[in-house]
């Protein structure tokens, strides 16, 4: 796991290339993507990421669009397998979010 706001890029990137499946999680930031994903997912995009599975998660409280713009960004590498199930979050953990991620995780693993 890494904190895109405390973990060295280059770090992350390499760690991305280690795994075969990679569950992004962010929140929007002005209404675009958090600047520190929005800038990993470039450098993903750069060094050929590709031939994995990614689930996505997004957070905010009020039009949480993490998961669409992340989307957006991933469509732009090649060979990568989108989960359709993303988890979108609005503040805390509850029912509907808990049934989205227990979906997510049935995805990833259904591989």
């Amino acid at each position: 796991m890494c904190d895109l706001t405390a973990t060295d890029l280059s770090y992350a990137v390499t760690n991305a290339f280690y795994c075969g499946k990679l569950v992004l999680a962010c929140s929007t930031y002005d209404g675009g993507l958090f600047p520190p994903m929005k800038e990993f997912l470039e450098h993903l995009q750069t060094k050929g990421f590709r031939n994995r599975r990614v689930g996505l998660i997004e957070n905010g409280s009020w039009a949480p669009a993490a998961a669409r713009l992340m989307r957006a960004e991933l469509e732009k590498m090649k060979e990568l397998r989108l989960c359709e199930t993303d988890v979108s979050l609005r503040g805390a953990l509850n029912q509907t979010s808990e049934a989205q991620m227990d979906a997510l995780v049935a995805e990833l693993c259904a591989e």
